[in-house]
């Protein structure tokens, strides 16, 4: 339900929103409840991709390369059934296929739909929200480790929703301790999709800057992070899958620009 724009101004600050746009913005916007909560990530270097020797590599999480990364929000949990049927009430986004409840990951998402609730964001917001970069992803998901997971080089079933927890189905988000950047599941739980266009040839000429990989003709985007239901290499900070279209165990999580 919307309220008056003077009414949320005052409690927009606690979800990483800087007000001095929105309280000249206009009427109504939806409740700061249906935005996710961001956190700002400091900007920095670190090395993406995995060590040739590491258990569980891919071929297209090569080659390691440095990339320096200006500081930007990340939403601090995936994108909940909650804040994405606020975008399905203002008749902008697609009801869910599957619901657990309020405090779950919105899951089951196709691209097309993950980018109705990003540009609903920025239209509702008037702020620029987006996918997370893949390499933002990494950043992020690393929090200043360089280990398989920023766990360390193991992660179990106390740490994180995957296939050795058996609990077969995705969970509420925050259930498991956040990594040193205070973002929480970024190991598991459900699949997350990121701006970039996948190449099987991995990073050979990716960009130093963290931009995202474009393709005009783009048919599959990576996703990063693992779900409930995969192996533990699959949950690793480098791993990286792709879909065309999404489905089953694919949610989201969402950047937004300083």
């Amino acid at each position: 339900m919307g309220i008056n724009m003077m009414a949320i101004c005052a409690r927009l600050s606690g979800v990483g929103v800087s007000v001095a746009g929105l309280c000249l913005a206009g009427s109504v916007l939806a409740s700061a409840d249906d935005l996710p909560h961001m956190v700002l990530v400091p900007g920095g270097a670190f090395d993406m991709g995995s060590k040739p020797a590491e258990p569980g590599r891919e071929g297209d999480e090569a080659p390691r390369h440095r990339v320096v990364l200006k500081p930007f929000y990340v939403s601090q949990h995936e994108v909940t059934e909650s804040q994405w049927n606020a975008c399905v009430s203002a008749q902008a986004c697609k009801p869910l296929r599957q619901s657990s409840g309020p405090q779950y990951p919105a899951w089951d998402l196709r691209w097309k739909e993950a980018e109705a609730y990003v540009g609903w964001l920025s239209e509702t917001t008037g702020l620029k929200y987006r996918f997370l970069t893949e390499a933002e992803w990494e950043y992020a998901a690393r929090a200043g480790t360089d280990t398989l997971y920023h766990t360390g080089d193991t992660i179990s079933p106390a740490q994180a929703n995957y296939a050795a927890s058996g609990l077969g189905r995705v969970g509420p988000v925050g259930q498991y301790k956040p990594n040193h950047f205070g973002l929480y599941d970024m190991h598991g739980n459900v699949w997350e999709w990121v701006a970039d266009c996948y190449r099987e040839s991995g990073y050979y000429q990716a960009p130093a800057d963290g931009r995202a990989v474009a393709d005009p003709d783009c048919h599959m985007h990576v996703l990063r992070g693992g779900a409930f239901d995969t192996r533990p290499e699959q949950l690793r900070s480098a791993y990286r899958f792709r879909a065309q279209f999404g489905g089953p165990g694919v949610g989201l999580r969402v950047a937004r620009e300083p």
